[in-house]
């Protein structure tokens, strides 16, 4: 079957414009950058150019809806490796996507969440590492999400690079890394505000004394990366920085690997001047290994020198400073708030019933298929229920009665392989829950609840960033009735309260205290007070999107004929809680499906095709929500664990095109 998207593909894999068949001119991408105009394209779809304010003037491309397209003349790129590609962006709106792939959609190589920048022609730089094919190439890009204007990109190869380290730290020796050398970074505002060393987004001026250079106008969530970085023994190091501001309370996170690993909170203290530079210092434990360097900029108001890295710990009083940076034993940095980590989640899926029930088998030998289809199909966030203090095939995870967690049991270690497998995957978000704990909420064992997640966090709490605790799941009695507010409130409370002591900076979901249906999180957070106030950046709330039940139950009418507003109603009520009570506060649609399987023996329902191409790709995308689909491989059944392959294409609705059978939206199948 040819579907729409087959012939949309084909037409991007030409060059006709006009009527008329465009030679493409290679271009040569060498050991340099090679910046390509947005409005240089040869063939598009849908796209439009207007003037632009940004610097330098001239054209970008704009009025982007979901759908379109653009093809770019083919790049000669010397080596089949890891290359760093720039976008030039602008947006008023959130949840736009941007990507980048082989012209006629053969590859993806990039998927970009574009930020809301703060209007139309606000540009900020994106920079990021991606991998490309060697030799003559055509590139286009494509929009799933509509809503971004894009000026320019660019591509640096790094082959050369790759081939052989930048430093090593060798034992009784440091590592001085200049701030103005990074290699990659993220900068905020447009064109060097200081006019010095270099000619990108980073803002560098000449110091007042000694000669070279610092990185100034440092405001929050910019952030520079060196790459190549060497440790050659595992042990402990110090890390100093030269810093200087007239402001308190400035800081960065050091981390490795964009974010996989963890090294310290650096504060800096008011020094009395942009110029009046002192060094501080922390302690950490490093492995042996290549890494990249980054600095996330929590804080900002500061200005940087340099930043180093010293064999050894060192307890002596840092030079022109009495102020050392307190090492945090948390292992999550800020590199991501809620809102940040809602725009990278994306789609997502639901593991389903392997540590939750026993419908599957507790193993990451199972477990491990379906994440890497789902992750090949660009899924970016999967949820791994866990039922801690219920028997599951004849014994618990934890104590029924006090939360202490059997460290020993070996259902947790094939969850632990099962999640620390899933955060290995570049850009993959990892969400584990108290499943589904009767005992604990139809007694109200607020301290159970507290003591599990005080194991919990101490169990995971070294992990990536990317990991994320949602407290209690659907908190329905096991009649079924909703949990009083107030004991879902103070329960609530205080896991958070532990998480906190441990993790500042831990992504925490909170919920409804029934089903997690729309009008909960109204119902239960009238006010924020048990959780942070409204004043903690990494909370997301949680929705479970099966309204209308009657359509997308088990046992519904599949042959319903919902409208638009039936999906976008559940939302739009969150969002008005989000917006108002929750203060922002993102929100996580952490399931939702339809139960097709109970009475069909296969999926031909262009009816439910429908919901799941609009679920996703149009009403919670452009709300910036990240979705997990309910997959158990029974009822709801995307996956099937008897072959480790789809049993059907919901998986292709949800990111928005997928094949129907005939044309009729309510055909034979979905009766």
């Amino acid at each position: 079957m040819t579907t729409y998207l087959d012939a949309q593909k084909a037409l991007r894999g030409t060059a006709a414009v006009g009527g008329m068949l465009l030679g493409l001119l290679a271009a040569q991408v060498n050991a340099a950058t090679t910046t390509v105009q947005a409005e240089s394209f040869n063939n598009m779809l849908g796209i439009q150019t207007q003037a632009t304010t940004d610097t330098g003037g001239g054209l970008n491309v704009g009025y982007t809806d979901a759908g379109d397209w653009i093809s770019y003349p083919t790049l000669n790129l010397p080596c089949a490796g890891t290359y760093t590609v720039q976008y030039r962006v602008a947006s008023a709106v959130t949840g736009s996507v941007l990507v980048l792939e082989k012209s006629g959609g053969g590859a993806t190589y990039d998927t970009l969440p574009v930020p809301n920048t703060g209007g139309w022609q606000n540009w900020v730089t994106i920079t990021r590492d991606i991998t490309l094919p060697g030799g003559a190439q055509g590139l286009g890009i494509v929009v799933p999400a509509g809503g971004w204007n894009l000026n320019w990109f660019s591509l640096t190869d790094k082959c050369a690079a790759s081939s052989s380290s930048r430093s090593s730290v060798a034992a009784g020796t440091n590592l001085r890394l200049q701030a103005e050398d990074y290699d990659e970074f993220f900068d905020t505002t447009a064109g060097n505000s200081g006019a010095a060393y270099r000619n990108d987004a980073v803002d560098i001026q000449a110091l007042a004394a000694g000669g070279g250079f610092n990185v100034g106008w440092i405001v929050a969530n910019e952030w520079l990366k060196f790459t190549d970085v060497v440790i050659p023994t595992s042990g402990q190091y110090t890390i100093r920085a030269r810093v200087a501001s007239p402001n308190t309370g400035a800081q960065f996170a050091v981390d490795l690997n964009s974010g996989a690993t963890f090294l310290t909170n650096m504060v800096i203290p008011n020094t009395g001047d942009w110029q009046n530079f002192q060094t501080i210092q922390a302690n950490v434990t490093i492995q042996a290994g290549t890494y990249d360097l980054g600095m996330f900029m929590a804080v900002g108001g500061f200005n940087l020198d340099w930043i180093e890295i010293v064999s050894g710990t060192n307890t002596s009083t840092p030079s022109s400073s009495s102020a050392t940076s307190t090492s945090s034993s948390a292992p999550a940095s800020q590199w991501k708030t809620a809102a940040q980590a809602a725009t990278d989640m994306g789609a997502g899926f639901n593991l389903g019933n392997m540590f939750e029930g026993e419908q599957n088998a507790s193993t990451f030998a199972n477990a491990k298929p379906k994440i890497d289809a789902y992750y090949a199909k660009g899924f970016r966030n999967v949820r791994i229920p866990v039922t801690w203090t219920e028997t599951i095939n004849g014994s618990r995870l934890a104590n029924q009665l006090t939360g202490v967690v059997d460290r020993n049991h070996p259902r947790l270690a094939q969850l632990q392989q099962t999640v620390d497998y899933a955060l290995s995957l570049p850009g993959m978000h990892v969400v584990i829950n108290a499943h589904h704990e009767y005992g604990l909420k139809d007694n109200n064992r607020a301290a159970v609840l507290e003591r599990l997640w005080q194991d919990v966090v101490d169990i995971f709490g070294n992990r990536n960033t990317r990991l994320m605790f949602q407290l209690l799941n659907e908190p329905h009695l096991s009649d079924g009735s909703a949990m009083p507010v107030a004991n879902i409130r103070a329960m609530s409370g205080r896991a958070y309260q532990k998480i906190r002591a441990v993790n500042p900076q831990r992504i925490v979901m909170i919920g409804g205290n029934q089903w997690f249906g729309s009008y909960e999180l109204g119902n239960v957070w009238y006010d924020l007070s048990p959780v942070g106030n409204g004043n903690d950046p990494y909370i997301m709330a949680s929705h479970h999107h099966y309204e209308p039940f009657t359509f997308s139950g088990q046992d519904g009418n599949h042959a319903m004929a919902w409208t638009t507003a039936t999906i976008a109603d559940p939302l739009t009520r969150v969002k008005n809680w989000a917006d108002s009570v929750g203060k922002g506060m993102p929100v996580y649609v952490s399931e939702w499906g339809v139960g097709w399987a109970k009475n069909k023996p296969t999926m031909t329902c262009n009816n439910i095709r429908l919901w799941y191409q609009q679920m996703h790709s149009l009403e919670a995308r452009s709300r910036n929500y990240p979705t997990a689909v309910w997959d158990d491989g029974g009822w709801f059944t995307i996956f099937s664990h008897a072959t480790n392959s789809f049993n059907n294409n919901l998986v292709d609705c949800i990111t928005g095109q997928c094949a129907w059978d005939g044309n009729t939206r309510i055909n034979a199948g979905c009766y």
